[in-house]
């Protein structure tokens, strides 16, 4: 059978979307629909070598692979130190081969080992990025720079701007039809049709399908939308199937062209795209239920993801649907799916009928309950230590745990994470490996430990207040020690503009000891604390450091994270709304920083910070106060009523 793929083939060795249709036994036919002409390079090339400080930009969002190109000829022949710049911010991209063609694009020629920061390659469609971007970027207001070219939809801007992301929107390219696809179309058509034998016509952006269409009708009997399938070639006319990829192409069929999309590939893959046609064609299930419909970004596959939403599974899961969901998707995918059932507000109750479908849907939901985590009372997390140390059936351990706990019921919080930590987790010697049953699924998982036997998260959130008059404060260190994240965050539970302190002075030591002793730590945040006499402890495993809300942080603290020799990994620290003083006093600025490292030490007033960096010489000087002005970046995002070192006009500090 012929697919007929609306794109322009690989020029860098074989084609992945013609390989495997091949591998599969269809006959791939690649048509070029576009031509692509770049546009504003220079002004692009320009914003490459402003850097995104100086642009003040917080990431990139690209969604196409011409964008990817423009990028690369935009900074053709740049030096390595402008390029670096851009390996500090997140690239946010729609697919695993719009993210190869950036890394490529953005590497060139050279041969340098610089790696961009690239997100959301698995988000598939513009629909499903856009919620991921404003989840990943936790500051307000935040800027990124949007690559876009003269056909993009506004879903992206539209998104972001409701979600209160700007974006410094460039257009690097403009597409327009090439003038030979009539001709070259009629020639494949001539050289491959065999009688009655259907094709399928792959579509995979709306301006090369617009284009496409009315050449396509001279050749093809397209199926209206609403209307039955032909049931043979009329005429002249070959009977051809459509499949969209990714639903904003599927959008443009049926909104724009009134045609019938019989399936959507939800990711652009060649994977995906095969899968769908294949199980269509193999009548692997109704087709009714095959069109998927993405209405939001957790609906990935069929009609299955409003059927998970039904209040009753038992009766509303059919066999035949069950039969789709066990057999034909992979368990990421239904977890995908899962995890829309538990929605935003994240009620995992809802998943309860899910637990008595069968021992598939058992063994996904069970994780999605287990593996993150939310406790909102240490009443809560007492309940869970009690009922999880108590279980004698298979063992599920977190991946993320979040402490989200109001003011009233603070002061028992790390007594009882300390019980949690100390006898839930742990894990005999007769259950060290999976056991999996006949289903492949894992029965029994191996508790992650590091070397020390602390259990390894991903992620541990707080967000708590401590007290100065807190008798057990020393449990702070006494139950954090017992875990190894590789995200730890604590911040106070007021909104931003309400400044507050949430760890007291008295509580740094202790979170500080903790910190130290963490080996896998890469990603830290800190807010609404204040620092006093207290000294950042070495963590040599951290990459990115967050301190937001902070008062009494003397530059000289900070200088000691970037100039520290056990803290070389790091490559960004951002302080937002940080006071060397009281917040009635000065902002902490980047050059504040900078003459501390400098010698300029007449303003540090802590003789204990002081000692903690040796007298470098003046180019060991000169090298930090370079370091500094690449990684780190002070920021001011709420003002005071009143009062105060006010910075309304400026970000960037």
């Amino acid at each position: 059978m012929n697919v007929l793929l609306l794109r322009e083939p690989s020029e860098d060795g074989p084609d992945l979307y013609e390989t495997a249709f091949k591998t599969a036994g269809y006959n791939p036919v690649s048509l070029p629909v576009l031509e692509t002409v770049f546009e504003n390079l220079s002004t692009l090339s320009l914003i490459i070598r402003q850097g995104p400080m100086n642009r003040g930009v917080h990431g990139v969002v690209i969604t196409s692979k011409r964008s990817c190109e423009a990028w690369g000829e935009a900074q053709t022949d740049m030096p390595l130190d402008l390029r670096e710049r851009w390996t500090r911010i997140p690239f946010y991209v729609v697919g695993e081969g719009t993210a190869s063609a950036l890394q490529h694009a953005f590497k060139g020629n050279t041969d340098d080992d610089l790696v961009l920061d690239i997100r959301g390659q698995h988000s598939g469609n513009a629909a499903t990025l856009a919620p991921f971007i404003l989840e990943d970027i936790s500051q307000r207001p935040a800027t990124l720079l949007y690559l876009s070219g003269d056909k993009n939809r506004d879903t992206i801007p539209r998104l972001l701007k409701q979600g209160g992301i700007t974006l410094d929107t460039i257009q690097v390219y403009k597409t327009q039809g090439s003038s030979s696809f009539g001709e070259a179309l009629s020639k494949k058509v001539a050289r491959y049709s065999k009688g009655n034998e259907p094709w399928w016509i792959a579509c995979f952006a709306p301006s090369s399908t617009l284009f496409a269409f009315p050449s396509l009708q001279n050749h093809f009997s397209l199926r209206d939308l609403g209307k039955e399938a032909p049931g043979e070639n009329q005429g002249d006319l070959i009977i051809a199937r459509i499949a969209a990829i990714g639903p904003t192409t599927k959008s443009c069929l049926e909104d724009d062209l009134s045609v019938h999309v019989d399936v959507m590939a939800p990711h652009p893959t060649p994977e995906a795209l095969l899968e769908v046609i294949h199980a269509y064609e193999s009548g692997m299930l109704d087709r009714k239920y095959f069109c998927v419909n993405v209405s939001s970004q957790t609906a990935y596959y069929m009609r299955a993801s409003s059927v998970c939403s039904a209040c009753n599974f038992k009766d509303a899961f059919i066999p035949e649907i069950i039969h789709i969901l066990t057999k034909m998707l992979p368990t990421e995918i239904l977890h995908e799916i899962f995890l829309g059932v538990v929605g935003y507000d994240n009620q995992k109750s809802r998943l309860l009928p899910l637990l008595q479908t069968c021992r598939v849907f058992y063994s996904v939901a069970r994780r999605i309950l287990y593996y993150d985590l939310v406790f909102n009372s240490p009443g809560q997390i007492a309940r869970f230590a009690v009922t999880h140390g108590n279980t004698k059936g298979p063992t599920i351990y977190p991946r993320t745990i979040t402490v989200d706990i109001s003011l009233d019921l603070e002061h028992t919080t790390f007594t009882e994470l300390y019980n949690l930590f100390s006898t839930c987790f742990k894990q005999s010697s007769s259950s060290t490996k999976r056991d999996k049953d006949q289903d492949g699924m894992a029965e029994e998982e191996e508790l992650p430990l590091d070397d020390k036997g602390r259990i390894l998260l991903d992620s541990l959130s707080l967000r708590l207040n401590s007290h100065t008059f807190d008798p057990n404060l020393n449990m702070i260190y006494e139950s954090l020690v017992l875990v190894n994240p590789r995200r730890f965050e604590w911040t106070g539970r007021d909104p931003p503009h309400h400044f507050s302190i949430a760890i007291v002075p008295r509580a740094i030591p202790h979170l500080f000891n903790a910190l130290s002793s963490y080996t896998n730590l890469a990603q830290l945040k800190l807010s609404h604390l204040s620092f006093l006499s207290a000294i950042f402890p070495e963590i040599p495993s951290l990459e990115i450091v967050h301190i937001g809300q902070a008062t009494n942080l003397d530059p000289l603290n900070v200088a000691y994270i970037v100039c520290s020799p056990n803290m070389q990994k790091i490559t960004q620290i951002r302080i937002v709304d940080a006071y060397k003083g009281s917040i009635w006093g000065l902002r902490l600025r980047r050059s504040d920083i900078e003459k501390a490292v400098l010698g300029e030490l007449s303003f540090i007033s802590n003789p204990r910070i002081k000692k903690q960096l040796d007298d470098p010489h003046e180019e060991e000087r000169a090298a930090a106060a370079e370091r500094i002005r690449g990684i780190v970046t002070c920021e001011a995002q709420n003002e005071r009523i009143m009062g105060g070192d006010r910075a309304e006009t400026r970000v960037l500090l």
